[in-house]
């Protein structure tokens, strides 16, 4: 998994509060440690079709939040998983 985040690959996993998303992609470092990044966006309408935002209002602050403690939830259980599975395997 040594891939970087911008290589067009989905993420391992996308916590939701409301229409804010929090978007988490997986990679390894030099040394083989696993490492995360998360894109935190809102989606809207615009026109006919949908659009991505990434600033916030202030009234959207609590689903920002959310979705980020959310993320935070699912990457600690994912490492936890990695401590306890073989590199090989991995």
């Amino acid at each position: 998994m040594s891939q970087k985040p911008n290589e067009n690959r989905p993420p391992v996993h996308t916590a939701r509060a409301g229409n804010i998303r929090a978007s988490v992609w997986e990679s390894t470092d030099a040394a083989g440690q696993a490492r995360f990044k998360v894109v935190i966006s809102r989606m809207f309408r615009q026109n006919e079709g949908w659009q991505r935002g990434h600033t916030f209002y202030s009234d959207q602050l609590a689903p920002v939040i959310e979705a980020a403690s959310k993320a935070q939830q699912w990457i600690e259980h994912r490492q936890r998983q990695l401590q306890f599975t073989p590199a090989e395997v991995r």
